[in-house]
């Protein structure tokens, strides 16, 4: 005898009895014995265990007889075990009573004999299942279930085979009935996060299947400043840096009049400083204190967590061992990972998850369809946990970043230190659809002024030609290099009054509404940089500025004075 029949015979042998009074009302009494009562539910809809919440009844458990079991459900928990969160019509249930009780209960119970014994249904010849369920036409049901918020309701469909007479199916969300029916587009759901989703169908003989949903999360409207200003701070692993180091950097770019802190995850830890839930535990307590130091100081967070550790890549994708960074062959694991970032730090607004991914420098380059499911896997992982985060990609590099470093590869996978063409590049990840899981458009005007011009009018070119002209785009990579500090080109004043030209025209651009300067302070995984703007060493623990440095702040105090005068 199969342990479910076991379980049947021993629960049969001690059930109950209970009784039915039907009023001409919409509403029955429903009487309990202490012990096992026998229920067949016979109500038009199913039926709110909760309901139950503030009466002695203990366990409710349903027999299912294609799987031949008892599914059970702890009544006044917060994790059921049972499939679902009502009592299905036709049905066939126990309620454990710790005491006799009565209970009136919407929708009468027809048809049902108080003294009849439950009798175990067979599992039939062909049992009722789901063909075919989709939440809607863009998110599989494998997935989380994404809304937009310009999309009003959820469309659902559904298709069953197998079972006896006529079939009934129930969407059940938030632990509410949504909907009764095969198809249907009147799903209205408020923004955030939607929990407890489940598809039940029951057929004429009370035999029932259901599926439960993954979460549904109806994004929240994007909500940016007129203008972001951001910089960038900690390149390299952010364990380099002192907490001392940190809180300085913090002050000083918040005093400068910065709204952003671009936070980069670059190296991520040694494979021996994981543990199970935490795949980089290592850096999520410095993570913390960052983020919690730049909320305190007025900044948004925007994590740029576009690389994975070597441990967790193949080594045949990566350019330079030394950059110790690669890309996820496991997309899984990253969408897994941002999840649990995304939950630990649900004041993240900003997450950048596709980086210079034209770039054949840090690793090989990705090809555009790859990109775009790399970018969707990440976005899901993020949204999961936080419907009002922004998501931001890609940061694509033109071939001359910055004046001819990198040459021409016109395949998407070519030799070391290349870059495919910019615009042939972010016109492929909009024939793949990127912009359904992007929030925000990010391109790297590099090298100079000239370059800040070329690069947005490239961008804007391909958006405006994809009929994504309004889309919020950055600036996310705002550089110019110094010749004084070891680079071919400008000296240190020059460069200064560059930036202060690029910085300006940005801010001035209608179709721009942030930008990000690279980089903070002069270093990168302890090397020194060509592009940051305070010195690599501070002096009695104070940032010493750079030229630019000065005219970065001098122009971000004139617009907060020229802000002050028009209010």
């Amino acid at each position: 005898m199969r342990p479910a029949a076991v379980l049947a015979a021993a629960l049969l042998a001690a059930i109950g009895w209970f009784s039915v009074a039907a009023s001409a009302s919409q509403t029955a009494t429903l009487s309990l014995q202490s012990g096992q009562n026998a229920v067949t539910w016979n109500g038009a809809e199913p039926y709110p265990i909760a309901d139950f919440a503030d009466t002695p009844v203990t366990h409710v458990h349903r027999w299912d007889a294609v799987g031949q079991e008892w599914l059970s459900h702890f009544v006044g928990q917060a994790d059921p075990t049972l499939p679902e969160l009502h009592l299905l019509p036709r049905a066939q249930y126990l309620l454990f009573a710790e005491a006799d009780y009565e209970l009136d209960v919407l929708n009468p119970l027809a048809g049902i004999d108080p003294h009849a014994d439950l009798r175990m249904a067979e599992p039939p010849d062909d049992p009722l299942r789901f063909e075919a369920y989709w939440p809607n036409e863009d998110s599989p049901l494998e997935d989380l279930i994404v809304l937009r918020p310009d999309d009003e309701r959820l469309s659902v469909k559904a298709e069953v085979a197998g079972g006896v007479g006529e079939v009934e199916v129930y969407w059940v969300l938030d632990g509410r009935l949504n909907h009764q029916g095969m198809a249907s587009n009147d799903v209205e759901l408020l923004p955030g996060k939607h929990d407890d989703a489940r598809l039940s169908a029951v057929d004429a003989t009370g035999q029932a299947v259901v599926v439960k949903l993954p979460r549904v999360v109806k994004l929240l409207p994007l909500e940016l400043p007129e203008m972001t200003h951001g910089m960038f701070a900690f390149m390299g692993a952010l364990h380099r840096f002192t907490d001392a180091e940190v809180k300085v950097s913090i002050e000083e770019i918040a005093n400068a009049g910065f709204n952003l802190l671009v936070h980069p995850i670059w190296q991520w830890g040694a494979a021996g400083q994981r543990s199970p839930g935490a795949p980089y535990a290592v850096n999520l307590q410095r993570l913390g204190y960052t983020t919690d130091l730049a909320l305190a100081n007025g900044l948004s967070v925007l994590l740029l967590a576009a690389n994975e550790p070597a441990w967790a890549t193949r080594a045949d994708l990566r350019i330079h061992d030394y950059w110790d960074v690669g890309l996820a062959t496991d997309l899984h694991l990253l969408q897994d990972t941002l999840r649990l970032f995304s939950a630990r730090h649900p004041k993240i607004k900003y997450w950048w998850v596709s980086h210079e991914s034209n770039l054949n420098h840090f690793f090989v380059t990705l090809d555009p369809h790859t990109d775009v499911e790399r970018i969707r896997m990440s976005a899901l992982g993020v949204w999961y946990e936080n419907p009002s985060a922004a998501i931001i990609a890609n940061g694509l590099v033109p071939v001359d970043y910055p004046q001819g470093t990198y040459v021409d590869c016109p395949d998407w996978h070519d030799e070391p230190d290349c870059a495919a063409d910019a615009e042939e590049y972010l016109q492929a990840l909009y024939d793949y659809g990127f912009r359904r899981w992007t929030d925000i458009v990010a391109y790297h005007p590099n090298s100079s002024f000239q370059a800040v011009v070329q690069q947005t009018a490239l961008v804007r070119e391909v958006m405006v030609r994809n009929g994504d002209g309004d889309a919020p785009l950055w600036a996310t990579s705002v550089l110019i290099p110094s010749a004084d500090r070891g680079h071919q080109g400008l000296s240190d004043q020059q460069r200064a009054n560059e930036m202060a030209r690029a910085i300006q025209w940005l801010d001035e651009h209608p179709h721009v509404s942030g930008q990000i300067i690279f980089n903070f302070r002069e270093t990168l995984f302890d090397r020194p940089l060509f592009w940051g703007l305070v010195e690599r060493d501070f002096v009695n623990g104070q940032p010493v500025p750079t030229p630019t440095w000065t005219a970065v702040v001098e122009f971000l105090q004139r617009q907060r004075e020229q802000s002050a005068a028009n209010e």
